[in-house]
């Protein structure tokens, strides 16, 4: 999943799978200051998550852990590439993914 937000405030959605429902919503913080998205996949699952990345110096936060700070990864495999970090191996399961700008 690779959300591109654009001039899109927020956007929401569900797709269904073999295992059940996946379904994904995000918000854009204003002043594209900060990103949040809320996932829920079944039971049974686990992907790899991409947010875009809202400045050059960024926190990534999974469920509030620390998975990403200013260029260093520090959970989920994090890596940054193309204006995204990308989380891997995310679990089934309700999450809460937050990108907090830290400035230029």
């Amino acid at each position: 999943m690779r959300p591109r937000p654009g001039p899109v405030a927020w956007a929401r959605g569900q797709v269904p799978t073999p295992r059940g429902p996946l379904t994904v919503s995000w918000v854009t913080a204003a002043a594209r200051t900060g990103f949040t998205l809320t996932i829920t996949a079944p039971a049974g699952t686990n992907g790899d998550i991409a947010v875009p990345l809202s400045g050059t110096r960024a926190q990534v936060r999974v469920d509030g852990r620390l998975a990403w700070n200013n260029g260093m990864s520090h959970g989920f495999s994090a890596e940054a590439a193309d204006g995204y970090v990308t989380l891997h191996a995310i679990p089934a399961g309700s999450h809460t993914i937050t990108v907090t700008s830290l400035g230029q």
